[in-house]
């Protein structure tokens, strides 16, 4: 068992570099930016999707690292032994097992509060699954969407989409060749749709300290850019937040 120092100083320093990867790596490749993702033409959005993909995957392991850290602090603080927060979901072959694996606490949690109360009114099992998935993907939307005061669906459709992947998956892919794609949809899945959310938040919101750049407040280009990274950084504060929330209920 880690002591629960050790673990929130753990924290602590991921949460710094998550900050330096969001300055230094995401911030300038959203600075070359003009446009709003829905307003680009093809070779924009692909270009722009490509140059934010190493750094989106690296912010989410350590999102994931930072969720496994701070529950097993609250853990250790309450003295709760079943810490059985995640499987071994980097070794999955199929993305229906990789959605069982990767955060076992809200699995279990829809599995109880949402599956369970389904079947027991004579839903089917499949459908359940179904709907329980629909769920997660909306709350998913929901989650990125309520901070950043913009819905799009564009989470929503991915996970859709991954959906459909998932059913090919299992007729024609396994072994290595699934868990490839299941690595494959984690660097161009949902978490891409998320930062085009955080792209479009930072367009809208130069765009707006550019119309009150009269003010001599806001006239300094140093003083917008760390607004701007204020502005990010709060967002993804508010995304941890929601996060840490869902993922620590029983």
């Amino acid at each position: 068992m880690e002591p629960p120092l050790d673990t929130g100083l753990g924290s602590v320093i991921v949460i710094q570099i998550m900050v330096g990867i969001v300055q230094q790596w995401i911030e300038p490749i959203f600075q070359r930016s003009e446009n709003s993702f829905s307003s680009m033409d093809v070779t924009m959005r692909v270009e722009l999707l490509v140059g934010l993909v190493a750094p989106t995957h690296f912010l989410w392991l350590l999102l994931f690292f930072f969720s496994h850290s701070y529950l097993n602090f609250c853990a250790e603080l309450m003295r709760f032994g079943d810490r059985h927060f995640y499987g071994d979901w980097w070794n999955t072959t199929t993305l229906v097992t990789f959605w069982k694996n990767w955060n076992i606490p809200f699995q279990k949690w829809c599995h109880r509060h949402v599956y369970t109360r389904l079947v027991e009114k004579n839903v089917p099992p499949s459908r359940a699954e179904l709907l329980v998935f629909l769920m997660s993907a909306a709350l998913f939307e929901y989650m990125i969407a309520l901070p950043l005061h913009s819905c799009r669906l564009w989470i929503f459709l991915v996970m859709l989409f991954e959906l459909v992947v998932a059913v090919f998956q299992a007729n024609y892919l396994q072994g290595n060749y699934g868990n490839s794609l299941v690595w494959l949809c984690l660097l161009l899945g949902p978490l891409l749709a998320v930062i085009t959310y955080f792209h479009d938040h930072d367009i809208s919101f130069r765009h707006h300290s550019h119309q009150s750049s009269s003010s001599p407040l806001t006239s300094d280009h140093r003083l917008q850019r760390s607004f701007r990274s204020a502005s990010v950084i709060k967002c993804l504060k508010e995304i941890l937040t929601y996060c840490t929330v869902f993922t620590s209920r029983p």
